[in-house]
């Protein structure tokens, strides 16, 4: 991928895709695709919960436990994962990875300062700026009928 994050920029850039199915027309430009899936949950049994303000919490490892469709692989995420199709594939509503037309682009935020935590998919950071970015690409591309959705790669 070309695009780079600069930790001394003035702006952020966020590769990302925006999908339509494989059969409406356009040019076809091919990514990776990452499909979000629903966010997990972890419950603690009473008695077995130990707090500590040094204590730093690091990432769960979402895909130890987790199958994704034939020809995917897993991705851990903030809170959850991503099953990751192959170029040229998307997600279908029965998980599992289908012929889409592809347009990646990068966005630009000149409002949003670089943080190196920013780098790392899995983290609070990167889960919370890709949703807000994904939910504006929804808002703005909500009366085309092909548009399936946008993803934050990275």
């Amino acid at each position: 991928d070309a695009t780079v994050l600069l930790p001394n920029s003035s702006s952020t850039a966020i590769p990302m895709v925006a999908l339509i199915p494989a059969n409406a027309t356009n040019e076809s430009n091919t990514s990776e695709v990452v499909t979000p899936r629903p966010e997990t949950s972890a419950s603690v049994s009473p008695g077995k919960v130990s707090q500590s303000s040094s204590t730093t919490l690091q990432p769960a490892d979402h895909c130890a436990k987790t199958t994704c469709p034939p020809y995917s692989k897993c991705q851990n995420l903030y809170l959850s994962f991503t099953c990751i199709c192959p170029p040229g594939l998307a997600f279908s509503l029965n998980d599992s990875c289908l012929p889409a037309r592809i347009f990646p682009g990068t966005l630009h935020l000149k409002n949003k300062k670089f943080s190196e935590a920013m780098k790392q998919k899995n983290s609070k950071e990167f889960h919370s700026l890709a949703n807000k970015i994904q939910n504006l690409m929804k808002n703005i591309f909500a009366d085309e009928p092909n548009y399936l959705k946008s993803i934050v790669r990275k």
